[in-house]
């Protein structure tokens, strides 16, 4: 199995021109936001961060790239978190176009909540070179209140210049199925 390394081109944090839109556009605040749009209260704005490690103990991960950690100020999704990497391609799939460093992936992701667990699909976008990574996660299930749920959350973030410690700021929003409240 090939390995990759991921390294970063200096020590200093460089936020994408995406995240730092993403932070111009959105709330100051952290605190839960209730979504307007009619939806009698089952839908949430998600404004949360999140502080992982990758992990390698029971990684199910065809390419051996698995992440543990914890989402704080997140309203319904604060909890526990696991993602696996299903799969990779160098260039994004874009040979020529992009270099083979910037890599595309899909995987899946569990939050465990108090409230039940959600799960999700997403698809990323990897620059090794920084660290820097962007994800599109689109729920697909869950249990308890999750159960029926639907959404799209964003995940932007950076890999640590080892490798190990990620940090990554969630936005977007879930809706409960039916009429569950909060």
């Amino acid at each position: 199995m090939k390995r990759i390394t991921f390294s970063t081109a200096s020590s200093s944090v460089r936020a994408p021109l995406g995240a730092l839109l993403l932070v111009l556009i959105q709330p100051v605040s952290f605190a839960p936001v209730y979504s307007a749009s009619g939806e009698g209260g089952r839908c949430q704005l998600v404004r949360a961060k999140e502080h992982a490690v990758r992990v390698t103990e029971g990684c199910t991960s065809p390419v051996g790239f698995c992440v543990e950690g914890v989402i704080a100020g997140g309203g319904w999704i604060n909890g526990k978190t696991k993602a696996t990497i299903l799969g990779l391609a160098p260039s994004v799939g874009l040979p020529g176009i992009e270099p083979e460093t910037t890599l595309s992936a899909a995987g899946d992701r569990t939050i465990e909540t108090s409230h039940g667990t959600l799960t999700l699909r997403f698809t990323a976008v990897f620059d090794t070179v920084r660290g820097e990574f962007s994800e599109l996660l689109r729920v697909t299930g869950g249990t308890g209140k999750f159960l029926g749920a639907t959404g799209t959350l964003y995940l932007t973030g950076q890999l640590s210049a080892d490798g190990i410690s990620i940090e990554g700021d969630f936005t977007g929003e879930v809706c409960l199925a039916g009429s569950a409240k909060q």
